[in-house]
């Protein structure tokens, strides 16, 4: 008797196995591209100013002191022209070397996004 009821869940199971046998929910997926919904502005307008990360040495290596420094942008590595005014930041902490300046703006017509 269990011989039979056992041999009639393993033939059960497996017709319930075989493709067809058991109804799947069926389920469509699309894929689709970025809409402009997707695609999200600045939550805040972008101001010009920047932060600049720098690494200083003298001659017997990196610089650790409280440092003056002049920043200047120009249009081209060699023989270029300045945009904006000199930046000056005094008093900014130089440690193993490396410092960090925030706040540097020169001007909306820095960066043009060319």
């Amino acid at each position: 008797m269990k011989r039979t009821v056992i041999s009639s869940l393993l033939i059960a199971l497996m017709i319930s196995l075989l493709p067809g046998g058991v109804a799947l929910p069926s389920y469509r997926v699309w894929a689709r591209g970025a809409t402009p919904h997707d695609i999200l502005a600045p939550q805040a307008p972008l101001g010009n100013a920047f932060t600049y990360q720098g690494y200083l040495e003298d001659g017997s290596g990196a610089v650790n002191d409280t440092c003056d420094f002049q920043f200047s942008l120009w249009d081209a590595a060699s023989n270029g022209t300045r945009i904006g005014s000199i930046q000056t930041k005094t008093g900014v902490t130089v440690a193993e070397g490396y410092f960090t300046v925030t706040d540097l703006d020169f001007g909306a017509a820095a960066f043009t996004g060319e």
